[in-house]
């Protein structure tokens, strides 16, 4: 009887380790399901642990910060560890501001977005076109994976990956063969304040102005 038993068991969990196998999504059906996933993707926050891995898989940079997300065409990425920096989107301005070199940069909006996996999460979800689409799903969890048509940005290829619409994690690869991880925690849809995607630039600080559209 205990063997009959012991049998059963192993059989539930071999059953239970088909069930779990992710079911690969063809190309135009990958795409559909993550233009919707992007497209409720309306605000977002949360924690974020990003590592950077080198050719051969070794760590060579980590970080972590906040990420604040809120459409169209807002967000705010700011890094508190190892060292305070922050990327951040007015919606029309991309502002990149390193504290301890007391630097700020501004760069036109357009001309950023397309050429990074930024313009997606903040809304752009016609850059898909621009992208051949792949990915499987498995019961919430669905990971894509996005390759450029046209080798115009610096990342060979792509993948988020989300719980329903919550992202849980975005992994790029870039022409050097360096991998970044970006793992996301305590997701939240709740809007943001308007007021954390609007730049103040501090007192003392020096501003290069790459955008042509400040006085």
């Amino acid at each position: 009887m205990r063997k009959r038993v012991v049998a059963v068991i192993g059989l539930c969990a071999v059953l239970s380790a088909w069930n779990l196998v992710a079911e690969p999504l063809e190309p135009d059906e990958a795409r559909t399901v993550l233009h919707e996933r992007l497209a409720s993707l309306e605000s977002f926050q949360a924690n974020f642990r990003q590592t950077v891995f080198d050719g051969a898989g070794a760590v060579i940079e980590k970080s972590e910060g906040q990420f604040w997300l809120d459409r169209p065409d807002r967000f705010r990425w700011e890094y508190q560890a190892p060292w305070p920096r922050l990327i951040l989107s007015d919606g029309k301005r991309i502002w990149l501001y390193d504290e301890d070199l007391e630097q700020a940069t501004v760069k036109n909006f357009d001309g950023v977005l397309e050429q990074t996996p930024a313009g997606l999460l903040a809304g752009r979800v016609e850059l898909l076109d621009d992208y051949t689409v792949s990915g499987d799903i498995e019961g919430r969890i669905l990971v894509v994976g996005l390759v450029p048509k046209q080798p115009r940005t610096d990342f060979r290829q792509i993948e988020l990956e989300f719980d329903r619409s919550v992202l849980l994690e975005m992994r790029l690869w870039d022409s050097f063969g360096q991998q970044t991880r970006i793992q996301f925690a305590d997701g939240d849809t709740t809007p943001p304040d308007r007021a954390l995607f609007e730049f103040n630039l501090p007192d003392g600080v020096d501003l290069i102005d790459e955008s042509g559209q400040l006085d």
